[in-house]
């Protein structure tokens, strides 16, 4: 994008001239760049100096996606009474309008700037000190719910379990577990009875 300033003071020039063109193209440029928070400032400045609806969406936008509230507050507050005064004057726009937008932006760069290492100021006031974060101690009991399973091995026998004990060659749990599942599941009786048999025969060499 080009210069941040730069086009601000471009489209303000605009919106003492043509409020409504200078409105459209801010919108596009919010569109195209949702977190440019100086053309959703300058957004506001428009409605609320035209008394166009848009204005309370627009601020709820703005208030969402800044970091600075209270210097967007400030900001605001300082529009409104310019806006009263022109309406009492009913005067052309007032230049110091352009200078205080112009200075709550400096404001943002110079905010953000001291900002970021005292972020993490406590950390290292943290840190220096030397402290711990003891972890609470946790008394409850831990029951054993194996223990208190009603399921006996032959419930929770699978064929999978079985292959994988011949697999192991774990041949006596093998042979133990196509039982069990013959007696479970008797319709692939005939299959078990086969799988023990190769048991066998592979346990006898």
């Amino acid at each position: 994008m080009v210069n941040e300033k730069q086009t601000i003071e471009e489209l303000q020039g605009l919106a003492k001239n043509e409020p409504e063109k200078a409105l459209l193209t801010v919108k596009k440029i919010i569109k195209e760049y949702p977190y440019f928070m100086a053309a959703r400032v300058l957004e506001l400045d428009i409605l609320k100096t035209t008394n166009q609806k848009g204005y309370k969406h627009a601020l709820r936008a703005c208030a969402l996606q800044t970091t600075q509230r209270n210097i967007l507050y400030q900001h605001l507050e300082n529009l409104a009474q310019s806006v009263e005064n022109d309406q009492q004057q009913i005067t052309v726009p007032n230049e110091n309008n352009l200078h205080s937008f112009l200075q709550w932006l400096e404001l943002i760069d110079d905010n953000t700037s001291d900002r970021t290492p005292s972020k993490f100021d406590w950390i290292d006031d943290f840190l220096a000190q030397n402290a711990k974060i003891n972890p609470t101690k946790n008394t409850a009991t831990i029951k054993d719910l194996s223990k208190e399973n009603p399921l006996s091995k032959n419930e929770i026998m699978t064929e999978t379990l079985a292959h994988l004990y011949w697999k192991q060659k774990k041949y006596d749990e093998a042979k133990k577990a196509f039982k069990i599942l013959s007696l479970k599941y008797p319709e692939k009786s005939s299959l078990f009875a086969d799988h023990i048999k190769q048991i066998k025969s592979e346990d006898s060499k």
